[in-house]
């Protein structure tokens, strides 16, 4: 699932560069033919019967089906540049969904990765206590020792949540709140785990 968002966040950043692209040029071309429509329009105002372009003589009703042509036309790729931008706002708001929900689900898989761990090291906990538990006592003792077990695995998560519940001990890194390091750090450790003594190696 995490591959597969991957890969759709990937495309719609690849089609939003290319569509952003796209209505740059269209922006450019939009502005140059309006720079020739008023042109165009400036030219007919004058009230002259010809004009000439690139050495070539044209009369004013030429000028005014050229300019209405060009004017349809002017229009018509204001109507598109407006859809694109519509469109390119959309797929954004779209990127942007993926991309939380991209994020969202590494949060998931990193917490399930703990809890995989957690549970590993739990059963490998069992397992231990299973194998012991087989070699002194017999199939009766097994299940009620597997039965204790049980029951004294679920307290200790009842006590470990209460723990944690009381004393807030969630593990994960605030990110959102500034970084304050206390000055007394290493008084601090010391109080909670004695003095640390450093032995010189043999």
């Amino acid at each position: 699932d995490i591959r597969h968002c991957m890969h759709v966040t990937a495309e719609q950043q690849v089609d939003i560069e290319h569509l952003t692209a796209d209505i740059n040029r269209k922006e450019t071309e939009i502005g140059l033919q309006k720079g020739q429509i008023l042109a165009l329009r400036s030219d007919l105002a004058g009230g002259d019967e010809t004009f000439v372009y690139a050495s070539r003589k044209y009369t004013s009703d030429e000028v005014k089906r050229d300019l209405a042509t060009r004017f349809e036309r002017f229009k018509s790729a204001q109507e598109n540049l407006a859809r694109d931008k519509q469109i390119l706002v959309a797929r954004e708001k779209a990127l942007r969904a993926n991309q939380k929900k991209l994020d969202d689900m590494f949060v998931a898989k990193q917490d399930l990765e703990v809890k995989l761990e957690q549970l590993d090291a739990k059963l490998k906990t069992i397992q231990a206590a299973e194998t012991v538990s087989e070699l002194e006592i017999d199939d009766s003792q097994l299940s009620q020792a597997k039965q204790l077990i049980k029951a004294l695995n679920r307290e200790m998560d009842v006590r470990q949540t209460k723990l944690d519940n009381e004393g807030k001990f969630t593990g994960l890194i605030p990110v959102d709140a500034a970084d304050v390091v206390p000055t007394n750090i290493g008084e601090q450790i010391d109080d909670y785990f004695g003095p640390t003594k450093i032995e010189d190696e043999p």
